[in-house]
């Protein structure tokens, strides 16, 4: 779970542990542990217990980087919600303050975090298995009697 909490920190920007609490981050790797578990098949079986917020058996780097992205998805789209509540931008004179780039640069970091997740799944999944014989292009080379006369 170290290692969960040290990618998910990199990925959200919280390296310094100020914004959120270990035992915060914690819990939030365990609901997405859960989602995860229901997303991609994985060899070993996960337990997850949110009160206490354990996952058993620890998790290997394979899980523990798809949890720690799908962690940082849920938690950066919490902030956008947040921050869309206070998204203001007050002018007085020369003076201007705009809270609404906030929630843009958020939305981008997030649509970032989904792709390369979408992206790690997919190769994950498609990884040993026949799915990179089915979009994987066939040269006739690789047939070894060729008669297409």
């Amino acid at each position: 779970m170290n290692d969960i909490l040290i990618i998910l920190r990199s990925l959200i920007n919280d390296l310094d542990g100020v914004t959120y609490s270990d035992e915060v981050l914690l819990r939030l790797a365990c609901v997405a542990a859960i989602i995860v578990t229901k997303e991609i098949y994985f060899d070993i079986t996960y337990s997850i217990n949110l009160s206490t917020s354990v996952i058993t058996p620890d998790p290997d780097q394979n899980i523990g980087l798809f949890i720690s992205y799908k962690a940082a998805i849920l938690l950066l789209q919490n902030e956008i919600k947040t921050y869309g509540y206070t998204n203001v931008k007050i002018v007085d004179g020369p003076s201007t303050v705009d809270m609404g780039n906030i929630s843009k640069t958020l939305i981008e970091n997030v649509n970032l975090l989904l792709n390369q997740y979408d992206k790690l799944k997919q190769e994950y999944m498609l990884h040993g298995s026949l799915g990179f014989a089915i979009i994987t292009p066939t040269t006739v080379e690789y047939i070894s009697t060729n008669n297409f006369n």
